[in-house]
């Protein structure tokens, strides 16, 4: 009895460390696509882009990219969204950095809270940042 006491607290400690490690892998591939699938949506829709969504602003970018963060608590995440002219990019006084040949970077930010008993830690901060080039 003893030894499977001792036994089976070493395998459940085992077990749902794993459970926790597979959780802040998912939620950091979560951040990390929806950064991703953030930038991709923002460079179709530069000043240049003629559908009913253009151009792209700081806030349909957010709430395009927490649309993308499933069984996620979006409430708690972050999204920063910066356009650049860098490189060949124009930029009028008119259209702004959204045209073609800016840079859009979409940062995601996401507190991971570790669920470990007795013991209290911090939030791990989850940050991904994509840049893309914008194509129209």
């Amino acid at each position: 009895m003893v030894e499977f006491a001792v036994a089976a607290m070493v395998m459940l400690l085992v077990t749902f460390g794993i459970m926790e490690y597979a959780l802040l892998l998912y939620s950091y591939h979560t951040v990390s696509n929806a950064a991703r699938q953030g930038s991709r949506w923002a460079i179709v829709r530069g000043t240049d882009c003629i559908d009913s969504s253009c151009p792209a602003t700081a806030t349909t970018v957010k709430t395009y990219v927490l649309t993308q963060m499933p069984l996620l608590n979006t409430s708690n995440a972050t999204v920063t969204t910066t356009w650049s002219s860098a490189g060949s990019c124009t930029v009028s006084s008119a259209t702004g950095p959204g045209g073609p040949g800016c840079q859009v970077a979409v940062t995601v930010s996401y507190p991971f809270n570790l669920n470990i008993p007795f013991m209290t830690a911090s939030p791990l901060t989850l940050t991904s940042t994509s840049t893309m080039v914008i194509a129209h």
